[in-house]
């Protein structure tokens, strides 16, 4: 073989083997392109539970993705420099993977104290949410135990008990006054709330909810009674 030949040659398979490590790296770099996608999507499908507490769980509620839970430990949560009450605004799950927050399913509960001028458990821009385990105490303030205050859909109100909400008429338990569909009320129980005089019975929205036109669906399977003080 001459020397052009053999140098041509060279050329050749230096270039096949160029080529080649060209395309093993493109399908390398797509092999973990692939692989990082997979990483995130799993990330994506998987659900935290974010333990709380009445000094952080504010902070934690702005953290909640679909399927997390959010697990409040015993305590008083009352006002605080950082706010008060549950405000669930703009918090979104999905019919598969809903956002939990709970107290714990035995023993001492979570107990959040109303404050004056705000509503305790306050739901706005919010759906496929579950609220349960816990206690609110309104001390006997003109603010509701649950409100609905913007549009929600596929709230469940589970194992509440809401006490002392009884200052006048207009105060109610869980009241879904804004535009709401699909909520869910279960095993929650009501003391001390207003009774209508006109027709001694029970007057709070936990049995006669308010809602508006646009709402398709609200069941209730509660628990409500009146205990005169």
């Amino acid at each position: 073989m001459n020397a052009a030949k053999e140098r041509l040659l060279f050329l050749f398979t230096a270039g096949t083997l160029v080529l080649g490590g060209l395309t093993f790296s493109l399908r390398g770099s797509a092999v973990a392109q692939e692989l990082t996608a997979d990483s995130k999507a799993q990330a994506n499908d998987a659900s935290t539970t974010l333990r709380g507490n009445p000094s952080n769980y504010l902070v934690l509620l702005g953290q909640l993705h679909p399927g997390d839970t959010l697990l409040l430990e015993p305590g008083v949560y009352a006002r605080t420099q950082k706010g008060t009450g549950l405000p669930i605004f703009n918090l979104h799950g999905v019919p598969d993977k809903q956002i939990i927050i709970s107290g714990p399913e035995r023993g001492p509960r979570p107990v959040f104290y109303a404050s004056e001028g705000t509503n305790t458990v306050r739901i706005a821009d919010s759906s496929y949410i579950t609220i349960r385990n816990l206690d609110l105490d309104g001390q006997d303030l003109d603010v509701d135990g649950v409100k609905a205050q913007g549009v929600s859909d596929h709230i469940t109100v589970e194992n509440l008990y809401i006490r002392n909400h009884g200052n006048n008429q207009q105060t109610v338990a869980i009241s879904t006054k804004a535009t709401a569909w699909n909520w869910v009320i279960l095993r929650s129980r009501s003391h001390r709330i207003q009774p209508d005089p006109r027709h001694n019975r029970l007057q709070h929205r936990n049995q006669a909810p308010s809602l508006s036109p646009r709402s398709s669906r609200t069941a209730y399977h509660s628990r409500s009674h009146y205990h005169p003080a």
